[in-house]
């Protein structure tokens, strides 16, 4: 089994300490072609309050079923693991793309796709190898540590592309990319401003207001005045639609 390089163990290290909540567990999940004892040794540099798992999938020499009922099985222990604490950080560590698509396939069959659940997948797979997840990952608190190169990327749900906003050294450690934070919060608002369709009526409170459009002499606009409409346009600029 092949150890892993001090700097992916780094990588991890500074993430999951960046990102630290106060009742946490974390779960390491492999492959079977990594060793057991490098995933242990970040336990002597780690505070976990929750405590720290490690489980194993081998898939190499296994054919379909047995690697499916072994997904099963460790996916459903991670699950009720996971109600022991409020916040779960599952580090999946594999270079195998059939390995990360039945890990995926998996971890929607089960209630492990909340948002207080943290998923760090580190491979050393190249972007193009991991398209058949990015659009599954980007509806996840997901993010992805390309370990070649030791950029941290989170995969953001416009149109599922990765997006970079970190990268690791080991003089510096963490460097973030852009304003956004680990694990960014990619439902507080659209990211690309839609124009949203809503339909109201009139009534005292709710009034329609039928105004002449200066761009089109003759044609009218519609507003609605009234605190519905005024809820509306504070809504529009909160989550950003129009």
């Amino acid at each position: 089994k092949q150890d892993l390089t001090s700097s992916v163990l780094g990588v991890i290290e500074a993430v999951l300490a960046s990102v630290a909540c106060s009742n946490y567990s974390v779960f390491f999940l492999t492959d079977g072609t990594t060793s057991a004892s490098t995933v242990y040794n970040l336990q002597g540099h780690l505070q976990v309050p929750r405590g720290i798992g490690v489980f194993e999938v081998a898939s190499d020499g296994q054919d379909n079923v047995t690697i499916k009922i072994q997904f099963a099985h460790v996916m459903n222990v991670i699950n009720q693991l996971r109600e022991l604490s409020s916040h779960t950080i599952i580090v999946v560590i594999s270079n195998d793309p059939a390995f990360l698509a039945a890990f995926n396939e998996w971890f929607l069959k089960t209630r492990l796709l909340v948002w207080s659940t943290r998923l760090l997948v580190v491979t050393r797979l190249p972007l193009p190898k991991l398209l058949h997840l990015q659009r599954t990952f980007s509806k996840m608190n997901a993010m992805l540590v390309i370990s070649s190169d030791n950029d941290l990327g989170n995969i953001s749900p416009r149109e599922a592309q990765a997006l970079r906003v970190a990268s690791w050294t080991p003089s510096r450690g963490v460097i973030l990319s852009s304003n956004l934070p680990l694990f960014p919060e990619k439902f507080s608002k659209f990211p690309h401003r839609p124009t949203l369709l809503a339909a109201s009526e009139g009534n005292p409170i709710n009034k329609i207001i039928a105004i002449e459009a200066s761009e089109a002499p003759g044609e009218k606009s519609i507003n609605f005045k009234g605190p519905i409409p005024n809820l509306m346009d504070y809504l529009a600029k909160a989550l950003n639609f129009s």
